[in-house]
């Protein structure tokens, strides 16, 4: 018999090699849970709360995360492909650690307009990724590779940038005071200015 979600409430728990794809969860609590090697392919998980919870090589490409709360929420070497995360629940008042992404790929997901200051994506792909005016001040973006990814009306100030790649960011149009660069990278910045670099 296939694993189903029979409570409302899991505490603890340690889910491992879950497979429920395609499927729905609705008004389910999960406080201090792991999942690891899980595949949620295409659910929807709608008014569920997430608590210091930690995803680790799952699958949970185009899931849909319906007014859920996340809270201390990690993911790590998951793939999450095509998420908007702006259909989350984020609290009024941004605080630090709601979700840290490490080692993960977040390609074609969206971040548009989200305050979600302290954001870290640390050792990502994120290709294609819309961070349009969004709020991620003092948040990390170190080592992840951002090919394609979308900053307009963003305010990046304070982000680690460091070893990060292939960003392009109008330094006109975003905010990036007291940002960190990796020198070698840092020359992207300059590429909306219409100027010509010479060696």
């Amino acid at each position: 018999m296939a694993f189903q979600f029979t409570e409302t409430s899991y505490y603890a728990e340690h889910f491992k090699q879950v497979t429920l794809t395609g499927a729905e969860f609705i008004d389910i609590s999960f406080e201090d849970c792991h999942f690891e090697n899980c595949d949620f392919n295409e659910s929807s998980f709608i008014n569920c709360h997430f608590l210091e919870c930690d995803f680790s090589n799952s699958n949970l490409s185009l899931v849909s995360l319906q007014d859920c709360r996340l809270h201390e929420v990690l993911f790590k070497q998951c793939k999450l492909l095509a998420i908007d995360w702006s259909r989350v629940h984020w609290p009024s008042i941004a605080l630090d650690s709601q979700v840290v992404f490490d080692q993960s790929v977040l390609n074609d997901s969206s971040f548009f307009s989200l305050q979600l200051q302290g954001l870290k994506i640390i050792d990502c792909r994120c290709r294609d990724v819309d961070f349009r005016e969004g709020d991620f001040n003092q948040g990390s973006f170190s080592h992840s590779d951002l090919t394609g990814s979308l900053f307009s009306k963003t305010n990046l100030s304070g982000v680690d940038f460091s070893e990060a790649s292939n960003y392009q960011i109008d330094i006109e149009n975003n905010s990036i005071k007291g940002a960190k660069f990796s020198r070698y990278e840092a020359v992207r910045l300059l590429e909306g200015l219409g100027i010509e670099l010479v060696d």
